[in-house]
């Protein structure tokens, strides 16, 4: 994914503005600017999806319904796994149907932050990686 730091800086302002008028309640303004820097993007080759507690293979065998298995990269995690979509191999029969069925799947987590862990870090007493 690549960063637009000119949408970034827009929303950074806007943020900073939003908090400066109300009353301080501990925010940093370098880690406001930060967050506002990862979450604009300008060009997104993979969907992040995030499943937590919930048996891999189950979703799996459920995909294979959904959205042709090529297109996805599953990255395990401490407590769950990602599925990373790169959106230009989705099969055209599943482009207007691919993300409500996926999001529907039982412990599908969208509303998250939506980052992920560096493959081969360190997470809490586990090592994230490609499976």
């Amino acid at each position: 994914m690549q960063r637009n730091i000119e949408k970034a800086a827009k929303n950074s302002l806007i943020k900073l503005a939003n908090l400066v008028t109300k009353q301080y309640d501990g925010y940093n303004p370098h880690q406001e600017v930060m967050s506002e820097i990862q979450k604009s993007c300008s060009r997104k080759v993979y969907f992040d999806i995030d499943f937590d507690s919930v048996d891999i293979d189950l979703i799996l065998a459920d995909l294979y319904k959904i959205i042709n298995i090529d297109c996805i990269t599953v990255l395990q995690t401490r407590g769950g796994f990602h599925l990373l979509i790169n959106l230009k191999q989705i099969d055209k029969k599943y482009e207007k149907t691919w993300y409500n069925s996926i999001v529907s799947l039982n412990g599908c987590d969208i509303k998250g932050d939506n980052m992920i862990p560096v493959p081969g870090s360190y997470q809490g007493g586990f090592v994230p990686h490609f499976i």
